[in-house]
């Protein structure tokens, strides 16, 4: 896990779980993911752009709570079925085995 080593930047969890999503070889779990990387960009833009007006913007606010919420269900409904979460479980373990994940993070995708 990013955090658990030297040189990790603030966000490289966040950037982690969605790369996690991204490569989990599932197609609904990886629109998850994309849709997280996203997620993440607003944030990002929320907490240190602040010259940006739009992140203030109640409605724009709003918009990404619901977000977060409606992607939660998504992917709690996806690891409902235990062989799929086992066939993703698989995948992950070998990306991180073989070093692709943390490969990933390095480039900053």
């Amino acid at each position: 896990m990013p955090s658990d080593r030297r040189g990790r930047r603030p966000g490289d969890d966040h950037r982690f779980v969605a790369l996690c999503w991204l490569y989990s070889s599932d197609g609904e779990v990886q629109r998850i993911g994309s849709a997280l990387h996203d997620l993440q960009g607003a944030r990002t833009e929320a907490d240190y752009r602040l010259s940006e007006p739009r992140p203030e913007d109640p409605d724009e606010a709003s918009f990404w709570v619901s977000e977060a919420d409606r992607l939660i269900r998504r992917l709690g409904r996806a690891f409902e079925d235990g062989s799929r979460c086992q066939r993703i479980a698989t995948r992950l373990q070998s990306l991180e085995r073989d070093g692709t994940l943390e490969a990933l993070l390095d480039d900053r995708y």
